[in-house]
């Protein structure tokens, strides 16, 4: 990845979801755990262990994923400072907590563009296909109203606007789930870096110029 090789030990590397529309790095699932490349430093780093053991995975829709019985997904997270800017992106891989996949069915689509609704038991959950650039962080909400459920799966002129007001008066939440792996770029490292290197150069074309006057 940019021009970068993965360790070969690790091989075979799979990518993770072809969406990550929910995700700030590009993951990928190799032997013994899942990796990411960290585009600052330009290194493969690894995130921690998957939990798919030796069994197939499937993307059921953007950044939703079922293995075996249970059900995963994707979030992404920043977090910013006052006067520094962005310090942290964080992408993490979830499980839906209290649901099986093989007790989630798919109800109508609304406006495919913008997401599908899903219900197992009597819980009801949105699943997103706008993404964090739309202000959606999480790839899966849980709908607390079986109304707007219905007016969801049913909608034919849904738009983002219609979602986010949802989020802000409480009828649409993040989905409560356990994280698997968090996947982290640090920002602060890389700007203290150049911040330092920077001052450096400067600190010796001072020193210099003194000794030049003298």
């Amino acid at each position: 990845m940019d021009g970068q090789p993965f360790d070969p030990s690790k091989a075979p590397y799979r990518l993770l979801g072809r969406s990550l529309i929910h995700s700030a790095h590009v993951l990928f699932i190799a032997k013994d755990g899942i990796y990411f490349y960290n585009a600052e430093n330009k290194e493969t780093e690894r995130a921690g262990d998957h939990p798919f053991g030796h069994q197939p995975v499937e993307e059921i829709s953007p950044d939703v994923f079922r293995s075996r019985d249970q059900i995963y997904y994707l979030s992404i997270s920043e977090s910013w400072g006052r006067k520094t800017g962005l310090q942290k992106r964080r992408t993490r891989l979830q499980e839906l907590d209290g649901v099986r996949a093989s007790e989630l069915c798919k109800m109508t689509d609304g406006n495919p563009g913008y997401g599908s609704v899903w219900l197992s038991g009597q819980r009801y959950f949105y699943f997103d296909a706008l993404g964090s650039s739309q202000l959606m962080p999480s790839a899966v909400y849980e709908i607390k109203d079986a109304s707007v459920a219905r007016q969801l799966a049913t909608a034919d002129d849904l738009q983002g606007d219609n979602l986010r007001d949802l989020l802000d008066s409480g009828a649409l939440k993040e989905a409560e789930g356990t994280t698997v792996v968090t996947a982290t770029t640090d920002y602060r490292a890389y700007g203290n870096l150049s911040y330092w290197i920077v001052g450096g150069i400067v600190l010796i074309v001072l020193m210099l110029t003194l000794a030049f006057k003298k």
